[in-house]
């Protein structure tokens, strides 16, 4: 990861207990003021996922914002993180906003973690 943000990639998606470990956070520390130094410094989106918790994130050094994922009664939740980060390649591949391609990302995440067998669709058998 930090080998990554030197290149200055244009998405970051990580989840919390990997963002906190990597910048040395303790649990409580003020997340956004870091989202918000970290997407100033590669000037691109830095995205922080923790499950069913809201998802913060931030481009540019601009101020951080939230949006909460639904309320759901996971299956399996295995492999929902890889799902949201192919839902912010998708989204960014049809240049969505940031704020459009945050919310493909969780419908992702959230149709994964209501589904037995992870990345797979509904009606597939896995055969």
């Amino acid at each position: 990861l930090m080998l990554a943000l030197s290149e200055k990639p244009d998405i970051v998606k990580i989840n919390d207990e990997e963002f906190r470990t990597n910048f040395f956070l303790a649990d409580g520390e003020i997340l956004p003021d870091k989202v918000v130094h970290l997407s100033g410094e590669t000037d691109g989106l830095i995205v922080i996922t923790n499950g069913p918790h809201p998802v913060v994130y931030s481009r540019g050094g601009e101020e951080c914002r939230s949006i909460h994922p639904p309320e759901i009664r996971p299956v399996n939740p295995i492999g929902s993180g890889d799902a949201f980060a192919a839902g912010l390649a998708i989204g960014a591949s049809k240049q969505l906003d940031d704020d459009e391609m945050i919310c493909l990302g969780i419908d992702m995440a959230v149709a994964n973690a209501q589904t037995l067998l992870p990345g797979t669709l509904k009606g597939e058998t896995g055969n």
